[in-house]
């Protein structure tokens, strides 16, 4: 759960002066479906709902990301300091082929209405997906994390920690793709143990 710092934010949120702006997954079925439920139709939204929209073409794709937000659907959560709820839905089309991809997801945050308005609230949105494409689906995807099929939650964590050591390491030498970073040095692996101990004091 990423938390945003935020320092006009009121002591009743974090101690620390943070927000938090969360993705609700499957394993929150009770909140998921809360969510689902409170932004299902127009008619069934709540009346302080707004709707932002912003588009985006790079890679050879044009993406649309619609954000529709409210504050009174938190009303109905029974989640800390839950001060506004949304649903971001997403079309991305492939501009050579045609291809059009969609994506729906839910979320709340702790962040109020009048400072932070939907559009800020969209960038925001934008961001965590940026952490998430760029640490934890390269260890599903890249590192293959989800194909691991260690019993021991040790071991796990000792697989992640590894994971992350290595992504940090290959982003600071200058990989942007780290596939290929990881292909590079599968085969390389004098290179390898040379990137380790100069990165280890």
């Amino acid at each position: 759960m990423p938390c945003i710092r935020n320092e006009n934010s009121p002591g009743r949120s974090f101690r620390r002066g943070g927000d938090y702006l969360w993705f609700v997954k499957r394993n929150q079925p009770t909140l998921c479906q809360q969510l689902v439920t409170a932004f299902a139709s127009p008619a069934s939204r709540c009346a302080d709902a707004v709707t932002v929209t912003e588009y985006d073409k790079g890679h050879g794709r044009l993406e649309k990301r619609q954000l529709t937000v409210s504050a009174q659907v938190t009303n109905t959560l029974d989640w800390p300091y839950a001060a506004q709820g949304f649903v971001l839905h997403r079309t991305r089309t492939v501009c050579r082929s045609g291809q059009v991809t969609e994506q729906t997801v839910y979320g709340i945050t702790s962040l109020e209405p009048l400072p932070t308005p939907p559009a800020t609230l969209l960038d925001l949105t934008r961001q965590h997906w940026n952490i998430e494409n760029g640490l934890h689906y390269r260890r599903d995807v890249t590192f293959k994390e989800d194909r691991c099929r260690m019993k021991s939650a040790h071991a796990a964590e000792c697989l992640a920690i590894f994971n992350n050591l290595a992504i940090g390491l290959l982003r600071w030498l200058g990989w942007d793709n780290l596939a290929r970073a990881r292909r590079h040095y599968s085969a390389h692996l004098t290179e390898a143990l040379q990137v380790i101990q100069g990165a280890c004091p």
